[in-house]
Order: structure tokens, then C-alpha cells, then sequence
């Protein structure tokens, strides 16, 4: 079997795409990736036939199913699991008649010329399941919800590997993330292009929990949204993510990072400012489940802030 052979059966499924645990198209399943294959392969499919001479190195080029040699991607990129950041190459495994999604060691000290990829294990992804994010950070003083923190992100960026390990492209690069931030004292959520709404328990004078809708809407008989209701809590603000996150801190965290309320309170709209005055002090716990395999998209509470110290 030559390289075009195995294209022409993957396209039609009579070879399988084994992801072994890893997440290599975020859960959208492989649909627009062999749509890719087929867009490839056409491409060379129309020079053919317009020039019967064209010569097709995938043609040439047989598959080997020894254990030491591989195919490449069938798009001819390197694939990436959105859960561990690893690069991975597709294997062929005859037996079976699949492609198994595994590890690629790559070699620094070498050139792409003399080896520079190798494979790895066929250990499956050690995120198979992606549990609820969580962080601590400290509150001392009035808590203020943002749709981001410019200062935070700024610090951010000055991390090494920051494309890398701090990736928002997989599950291992937003917990890097979610810690990276508890360090400044702040919480953080990734969203979509979308809205959180927060929560507080009814009838408390100090606040020992907050919760963060990812919806919480109702449509009436008109069509018009009526805010949802959260029995045993109120609706104290919206937060609009169209940095695809939400942030909050305390008045003592963003004033280390330099961040100016008052330009806050002069410029922002209601959605991207909402402050809670009366919050109790102390080592606060955040668990996010939105991204997370922990979403129950039923309730769709995004994440959950208590006071656990």
C-alpha cells in the first residue's frame, strides 16, 4: 500500500483515526479533518488529469508498518492534543487497521534532515478526562469582577514559553494559566465570546460564596429574555467576556498590579465592571468547569467561588 492508497482509505473510513485518549479536534469530532484529506488529495487528483505525466509521490512513497518507521500526519502537519499539548504523529498499526495519534519526541540537538523527529510511547493522553480547573488566592478587600485585567494579561506575556505552556489551545496550557494568575491573588475563567452572571446568597451581610452562570436566561412568550432565577441567590451583575474570559481580583491585588479603578468606574459599561463590597476575608477556592468535562451544560454553572480559610 502506497501513501495515496492510504489516504483514499482513510477518506472512506476503511481505515480508522485512533486519538488514544489525546483531544485532537476539541471535540468536534473528524469530520472537517478529512475533509482536509480530501481537499488534499483533489488538488493532486486535478494535476494529474490535466498533465498525465505529473508524477504523484504519494504514489511512490509505500506505508511501512514496521514498528520503526511511521507515517506522518495525513495532512501533512504535526497534530497537537488540545488536553496535554503534545505534539503527536499519526502510526499505522496494520493489524488493526488504524492510525494511532502518538507522542513525538522532537531533538533539538538535531536538524530536520538528520532525525530531528522521533516517536515516542503509545501512552494514551494523561487528560483523557478533563476535570474542573481550581485555584486559591487571597481576599482582603472589596472583590471586583472584570472581563480581563490588561496588567494581568501583561504579566502574562512576559512568561517564558508563554505560547507554549500557557496555551489556551489545550487543557495542561489554561491550568498553567489559572495558577499563574492565583499567584497575583486573582480568579479567572475561560469563556466563549459570551456573558457570565454572577450570584450571591440572598439575605447574608457578609459573602462567603459566589456563583458564575455561563447562562441564565429565559425567553417569554414574545420572544424577549427574562433574567433567570437561582433559588436561594440574587443577580448582582453580568460580566461581557469578549476577551473570551472573565477576571476578578480584590482592591489590594489590583493595586499591586497597578490597575487604575477609576478609569474603571469612568470608562467601563455596567458589563464590565461589577464589585462586591461586603465579601468576607480570607483564602477563597475557585473551581471553573466551563471548557472542563466537569460543565454540566443543564445548569450551566461556569465556575463556583467559595470561602474555604
Amino acid at each position: 500500500m502506497n501513501y495515496k492508497e492510504l489516504l483514499e482509505k482513510v477518506i472512506s473510513r476503511e481505515i480508522t483515526l485512533d486519538q488514544n485518549g489525546h483531544d485532537i479536534w476539541g471535540g468536534w469530532g473528524d469530520k472537517f479533518y478529512i475533509e482536509g484529506i480530501k481537499t488534499y488529495r483533489n488538488h493532486f487528483n486535478d494535476k494529474k488529469q490535466k498533465d498525465p505525466s505529473y508524477k504523484d509521490y504519494d504514489e511512490i512513497v509505500p506505508v511501512k508498518t514496521d514498528e520503526n518507521n511511521y507515517i506522518t500526519s495525513v495532512n501533512l502537519e504535526t497534530i497537537k492534543c488540545k488536553s496535554c499539548n503534545k505534539l503527536l504523529r499519526w502510526h499505522y498499526v496494520e493489524k488493526e487497521n488504524k492510525l494511532l495519534a502518538r507522542e513525538l519526541v522532537i531533538d533539538d540537538s538535531k536538524s530536520l534532515f538528520d532525525g530531528k523527529y522521533s516517536l515516542g510511547s503509545f501512552d494514551e493522553c494523561v487528560f483523557k478526562y478533563k476535570p474542573k480547573l481550581t485555584s486559591k488566592f487571597k481576599i482582603q478587600d472589596t472583590l471586583i469582577f472584570k472581563n480581563f485585567i490588561r496588567e494581568a494579561l501583561q504579566e502574562l506575556d512576559k512568561e517564558e514559553g508563554r505560547y507554549h505552556d500557557y496555551s489556551l489551545e489545550s487543557y495542561i496550557g489554561m491550568q498553567n494559566i489559572t495558577n499563574f494568575y492565583s499567584k497575583l491573588n486573582l480568579g479567572w475563567g475561560q469563556m466563549t465570546n459570551t456573558s457570565v452572571h454572577i450570584f450571591v446568597p440572598e439575605n447574608k451581610d457578609e459573602i462567603d460564596e459566589i456563583l458564575i452562570y455561563h447562562c441564565c436566561h429565559e425567553l417569554d412568550e414574545d420572544g424577549y429574555e427574562n433574567d433567570g432565577e437561582i433559588k436561594g441567590y440574587k443577580r448582582i451583575g453580568e460580566i461581557s467576556c469578549d476577551m473570551w474570559c472573565w477576571m476578578c481580583g480584590d482592591l489590594t491585588a489590583l493595586k499591586e498590579l497597578n490597575h487604575d479603578i477609576a478609569t474603571d468606574l469612568f470608562y467601563n459599561s455596567p458589563m464590565d465592571y461589577v464589585e462586591i463590597k461586603n465579601v468576607k476575608k480570607g483564602v477563597w477556592e475557585l473551581e471553573h468547569y466551563f471548557v472542563t468535562d466537569d460543565f454540566d451544560e443543564k445548569t450551566c454553572l461556569a465556575s463556583k467561588l467559595k470561602l474555604i480559610e
